[in-house]
């Protein structure tokens, strides 16, 4: 009856949905008094939290066949665990107190205007279902991504627990290409999480800004029944007033008369006073003097951006300031000493100059400023993109674009302010030809500081302290050794010369360097760059990168959009009650792009950074483990190595990275250009308050520099203990039917408690710590998204270590023999130890061997004998290399281990251990793991030859049968014939036999036995054994006590 039910709650639990979950309150069930009491407080102060912000607006068990899959449990325990522990920790507070503040803020608009407040909660069921799409496909694709982790996770897990196996059969490319290729999944569906959580967080965002559309526009329309006043606000320069004087015909001449001018910022400063200068028409003249004379307010007054306080700027006599704006700077181009290009092509920025322009006047403007050769070697010639800024562009290709298009525009007056002073010199001479050809027959005003490119002007005129000094033809002024113009030319010919001589050093010393004395090379070998700034470059893809700034940016200025555009929306109701509504319609329509700028911008950014941050996490994933199964033996030997730590470090430390990376790091760019937008506007349109803000600024800083040290500091402590009792619950899963053969669960359930327990006081004490400073960082309010960087840094702290870690044993190596150094196709096999003294890694201060000395014949089979721990499994160990000798040799036909290649050395040697440990994959593939790419008639030769093809071939799926993890679904006796198979398909000449047969019955014994009997044949074998009648066939026997050779005869001397 018993097994009846035992087999019926097995196929439930079989039949169980894989993305099943249970209800929020369930994980409650566990709780303690002292737990509710603490949540009951948390409630109260969530609540209290909640409220704060609206009245701030107001003021201002399973059975043993279950456990077929540790790793999977082992993954399931550590994320599982962590989603229990943050759904009721604080994701329950910040719901109550974001509940709390919905319902305040209700409360609080209804009492304000109870018909506004139905206009905007009109809105409120298409929020509510963007949030449950939201909910929904977190849940889903989470679930999802879970289960595809945990697959991987158990392959991690089951290799790095069987790491003397892989390294024995050089295993660990595959092993690494088999954990990459599991992350795939995981990874794809990962990103697709990132895209709909984008969709879903977008759709409420812009919800949220269409409801204020709505909202503003139902707001101006009460305005507008209510008969406002108006005020008018006319601009003092106005591009798009019409009104103003248009010349029928521009000569050019311009004329500065006695101007007086302040720049409105500066209003104390003044630059001119009684300012004047004349342009003839179709003239150059040059303006030169100190920085900050005063010779690019020239410029700007001549375009009109400012007008004098004082004075006049006249255009052929008229005073610019009856001219109309749009015209008069039709007839003005402009190329600054920084040119802007914006982000599209060359040719459409060419053709910004002249409205409507063709190919052919773009390519004459093109031609004329010396452009058109450079950009017909594009690889798009005028089609392709210059980036944002022209970031696609050097300094020399941007200023002539620039000028192409001042060329295009076809202006009578060019003002040119430093146009080549950025420049290197051959840039420099480019521009200044295409500048020459450009400014023939028109009125020119340049500014600059290399005398040298001025020196054809026609008027040069000496600017200092805001008036002209000195004016004059380069000869004119240069032949007054008095002068100011003077004295600057020579000032700058005596630089330049200095700066000759030092290229000229420069230029020999590269000669130099390049034709060394010695004659040998100067050039230093290249220094091996770190792992860690490997993966920091390649890992980060940065185009989405750059998408992800982008949309960060547009997110960041959402706000102060928002803000900007709720100010302007004010001034609506001063602009008459004609156009109250028009206005309203307009900023309504405003929200509506902010809204839509949300929502794609929002899905570009989770979208983005979701790519970035999990093929970051995949790539350092898989980086760890390449690194971890190419590290020495001896390095998995110390406790914060074992298998447990290591699958907990893969699973845990990168999604910290690719958390702080992915949604964290846009989060914060978008809350630091959210700052820095808003901090501008404040700037641009009131500075004194402003800095009056800026005096709050410290205390928010330092509250979020506390909590971020704070949370940085506390976990990794809690880190290393978690992973101990992983460790513990892992080991436990492995060996769960020992555990329940033995009533063991109990002592395990109380070791893990123990472990925990550490954990679990020193997680409270930081929650304690954490809720203050929380509470301080919402009343400075700038914390947000430092929690997953602090784990992030602890993770890396944890992460590049492992990376950058260069094995002393490296089987990723290429160096050392790759061919048998006594020749012929093969090794022979002879074995030698030399005086060798040993100590294992871990326990450094116990001497294994001390003066060892061993010699075993190549073709012949030695027996080592001997009480446990005397050393015997120390010289298998030693063979295959997974550790060195500390002192001493150890010879394979003569030649030290280590001036092998380590992969080629393993590659002919076999392994059969005392456990076999299988993978998790089919029979077929376990015996191939011996030699990659085996063909299924040298599978089953191999299997024939270890007794075992009988019993693989009555299985159901015959070699396609799965052994499940560690080969549970076979006996012990199948799983070491499988693992004999796996070690004769190699065909190696030195076999190693480390108690094959100890823990078998005598029937699978004696089966196994006959195996091992028949593949030694030929080979040099070493054989570890307990029971003598295992070694019966042996040459020579080895009694070894306490790390020594007591005794070694043939086995028929020991027999007689």
């Amino acid at each position: 009856m018993n097994g009846e039910k035992a087999t019926e709650a097995v196929k439930k639990a079989e039949e169980k949905p894989e993305d099943d979950a249970v209800p929020y309150f369930q994980l409650y069930n566990s709780a303690e008094r002292f737990d509710y009491l603490l949540m009951a407080i948390g409630t109260v102060g969530a609540c209290g939290n909640g409220i704060a912000w609206p009245l701030f607006a107001v003021i201002f068990k399973d059975f043993t066949d279950t456990f077929g899959n540790p790793g999977t449990l082992l993954q399931g325990l550590n994320s599982d665990s962590a989603a229990v522990e943050a759904a009721i920790s604080e994701k329950t507070g910040h719901f109550i107190q974001h509940c709390t503040t919905f319902i305040a803020g209700i409360i609080v608009a209804f009492v304000g205007g109870w018909d506004m407040t139905l206009v905007m909660v009109g809105t409120m069921p298409f929020l509510a279902a963007a949030g449950a799409v939201l909910a929904k496909v977190t849940a889903v694709m989470s679930s999802r991504t879970s289960k595809a982790y945990t697959d991987a996770s158990s392959l991690a897990q089951q290799a790095l627990s069987q790491v003397r196996t892989v390294a024995a059969y050089n295993g660990e490319e595959r092993t690494v290409s088999s954990y990459e290729k599991a992350l795939e999944m995981p990874t794809n569906v990962g990103i697709q999480q990132s895209m709909y959580t984008g969709m879903a967080l977008g759709s409420v965002n812009a919800v949220v800004y269409f409801t204020y559309a709505l909202a503003f526009y139902y707001g101006a329309w009460r305005v507008y029944t209510g008969n406002y006043t108006v005020i008018n606000r006319i601009p003092e320069i106005d591009p798009d007033n019409t009104s103003g004087r248009i010349l029928d015909k521009v000569a050019g001449t311009i004329e500065l008369r006695n101007v007086s001018f302040a720049y409105p910022a500066r209003p104390d400063a003044q630059i001119f006073r009684n300012f004047c200068l004349t342009v003839p028409a179709g003239k150059t003249v040059a303006l030169v003097g100190s920085s900050g004379s005063g010779k690019s307010t020239v410029v700007q007054l001549v375009e009109r951006f400012y007008d004098p306080l004082g004075g006049a700027v006249l255009l052929d006599g008229v005073d610019l300031r009856s001219l109309q704006v749009k015209w008069l700077r039709t007839q003005v181009g402009l190329v600054s000493q920084e040119p802007t290009l914006f982000a599209t092509t060359i040719f459409g920025n060419i053709a910004m100059g002249k409205e409507g322009a063709t190919e052919a006047e773009v390519q004459a403007a093109a031609e004329a400023a010396n452009a058109h050769t450079f950009i017909s070697h594009q690889p798009k010639g005028y089609q392709t993109q210059v980036g944002e800024r022209g970031l696609q562009m050097s300094g020399g290709q941007k200023q002539r674009i620039a000028i192409a298009r001042a060329i295009l525009k076809n202006p009578r007056i060019m003002l040119l302010d430093e146009a080549t002073s950025a420049l290197d010199t051959q840039s420099e001479r480019l521009v200044q030809d295409a500048l020459n050809r450009m400014i023939v027959g028109r009125t020119t005003v340049v500014v600059a500081h290399r005398l040298s490119t001025i020196k054809d002007a026609d008027i040069i005129a000496v600017v200092q302290a805001g008036a002209v000094v000195e004016q004059g033809s380069h000869q004119e002024l240069i032949a007054n050794p008095e002068g100011l113009y003077g004295a600057l030319v020579k000032l700058q010919m005596r630089e330049e010369a200095e700066k000759a001589q030092s290229m000229q050093a420069v230029e020999l010393g590269l000669v130099g360097v390049r034709n060394p004395v010695n004659g040998t090379s100067a050039v230093e070998p290249m220094v091996p760059v770190p792992m860690a700034s490997e993966l920091a470059h390649a890992a980060l893809k940065w185009r989405y990168g750059l998408v992800g700034l982008l949309a960060s940016a547009v997110c960041g200025a959402i706000q102060p959009a928002f803000a900007f555009i709720m100010a302007s929306f004010v001034t609506v109701f001063y602009t008459g009650q004609d156009n109250i509504m028009k206005e309203a319609s307009f900023y309504s329509w405003m929200f509506f792009v902010v809204g839509c700028s949300t929502l794609v911008a929002t899905i570009l950014q989770q979208w983005s950074f979701g790519v970035m941050g999990l093929q970051l996490a995949r790539r350092l994933r898989v980086a760890m483990m390449r690194a971890m199964v190419h590290n020495e033996v001896g390095w998995f030997d110390r406790d914060e190595n074992s298998s447990g730590v290591l699958t907990t470090k893969l699973g845990s430390d990168a999604s910290y990275v690719r958390g702080a990376v992915g949604d964290t790091l846009g989060l914060m760019l978008q809350n630091v250009l959210c700052l820095a937008f808003g901090y501008v506007i404040a700037l641009v349109y009131d500075w004194r308050m402003a800095l009056v803000v800026t005096g709050a600024l410290p205390f928010m800083i330092i509250g979020s520099i506390i909590y971020y040290r704070t949370i940085t500091g506390n976990d990794s402590g809690s880190s290393m203990k978690f992973a101990k009792a992983n460790q513990a619950v892992s080991d436990a899963f492995s060996s769960v039917r020992v555990v329940q053969a033995y009533n063991l669960q109990g002592q395990i359930l109380a070791l893990y408690t123990d472990l925990v327990a550490g954990v679990t006081s020193s997680m409270r004490m930081q929650s304690h710590y954490t809720g203050a400073l929380m509470g301080y960082s919402q009343f400075s309010i700038f914390a947000i998204g430092f929690p997953d960087i602090g784990k992030a840094k602890d993770a890396v702290k944890s992460i590049f270590p492992i990376i950058d870690r260069k094995s002393q044993i490296d089987s990723s190596s290429q160096e050392g023999v790759t061919s048998p150094p006594r020749g012929g196709l093969h090794l022979e096999g002879q074995i030698q130890l030399q005086d060798v003294t040993f100590r294992y890694p871990a326990r450094p201060t116990v001497t294994v061997f001390k003066g060892f000395t061993l010699d075993i014949p190549a073709g012949q089979t030695v027996a080592l004998v001997g009480e446990s721990g005397s050393g015997k499994s120390t010289i298998v160990g030693l063979v295959l290399r997974y550790y060195d000798v500390v002192m001493g040799q150890l010879l394979v036909d003569g030649l030290d281990v280590r001036s092998y290649n380590l992969r080629w050395l393993r590659s002919h040697i076999g392994l059969v251990s005392q456990e076999p440990l299988l993978f998790s994959c089919s029979v077929g593939d376990n015996i191939r793991y011996g030699l990659p790419g085996a063909s299924q008639e040298e599978v089953e030769a191999a299997a024939r030859a270890a007794n075992a093809h009988d019993f693989i071939s009555a299985l159901p799926e015959g070699y396609n049968t799965h052994v499940g993890e560690r080969g549970v679904q076979l006996s012990g006796g199948q799983k070491q014939r499988v693992a004999i198979a796996r070690a004769v398909v190699k065909n190696p000449r030195i076999m190693l036999l480390d108690e094959a047969t100890s823990a078998l019955d005598a029937h699978a014994e004696k089966v196994v036995q006959d195996a091992l009997d028949h593949i030694m044949v030929g080979r040099t074998s070493v054989v570890v054994a307990h029971r003598l009648s295992t070694i019966r066939n042996a040459d020579k026997i080895a009694l070894v006590y306490r790390g020594t050779i007591l005794e070694q005869q043939h086995l028929t001397l020991h027999m007689t």
